[in-house]
Parts: C-alpha cells; structure tokens; sequence
C-alpha cells in the first residue's frame, strides 16, 4: 500500500515538473524558463559569467561552465534553486522509495536506508555520464 502511496505522490512531482517547464508558473522559483538564473551569478546584460578557476568545493576536480551563484547552486544543491528541480528530487526519491516497500522487494544490503542511497546512487550513475555526452555533442551539432 505504501508503494501506490509513495508512487501517486511522484505523479503529482512530475506533474509539477511538466508544469514548471511549459512557463505557467509566475512565481520565478516555480517557473523554469525563469529559474536558472537562481543557480548561476548573472551579470548586468542578463548573461551567466563565465567560470575561470576550479573550486575548493569540487576538490579541485570539476569545474562548472559557469560561476555558481553559490557553492554547489548547479550540482548537489540544485533542489533549492528552482522548483523543477526540487519536484525532480522528490519524484525520485519517491519511486525509489516505492521501489523499496514494494511487496516482495529483498533488501539487497540489508538495511532499507543502504538500499535506498545502492538504488539512488544506481540511477544517478546511469543517467550522468549519458546525459553529459549528449549535453556534450548537443553543443557542437544537434542531436537527432
């Protein structure tokens, strides 16, 4: 039962999410076309500034595009720089845990807070290295 319960609750996120992204929000937070601008530090012509130097705060290892508006603003502390992305958080975290409290559902670690943190890590896995060469090869030509 909490799975139906955890799974209506990612409808009504993702619902939001599509919301947000077709500009029918006014609040900017909500509103995606708006809201990008909250992750990165924008100069007076409306334009994102250009990051020169690798930060601390990515152990030196990665370093944006852009100049963040604060640590982290784009990467691991997105969900509260707009609303799409906190309805994406708990859209996911919600199917995980539905995922989780399925019936019939083994723990593979055996611990449900292991498994929950196995089964996000496995997402997140899949989808950043595929989504970076896409971004990648979309800035050069478009993609098909």
């Amino acid at each position: 039962m909490l799975s139906i319960l955890f799974l209506l609750l990612a409808g009504v996120a993702n619902a939001i999410m599509d919301v947000s992204s077709e500009d029918k929000f006014k609040n900017n937070f909500w509103n995606k076309t708006k809201s990008w601008k909250n992750k990165w530090k924008i100069n007076k012509g409306g334009r994102r500034i250009k990051e020169d130097k690798k930060r601390w705060y990515y152990l030196w290892k990665f370093t944006p595009k852009y100049k963040e508006r604060f640590p982290l603003s784009s990467s691991l502390l997105v969900l509260i720089t707009d609303g799409w992305h906190l309805a994406q958080f708990f859209m996911l975290n919600l199917i995980t845990l539905a995922v989780i409290f399925a019936p019939g559902y083994e723990n593979i670690l055996g611990l449900g807070i292991w498994d929950f943190i196995l089964l996000r890590l496995a997402f997140g896995i899949g989808f950043a290295p595929l989504y970076n060469k896409l971004k990648q090869k979309s800035n050069s030509s478009k993609i098909v």
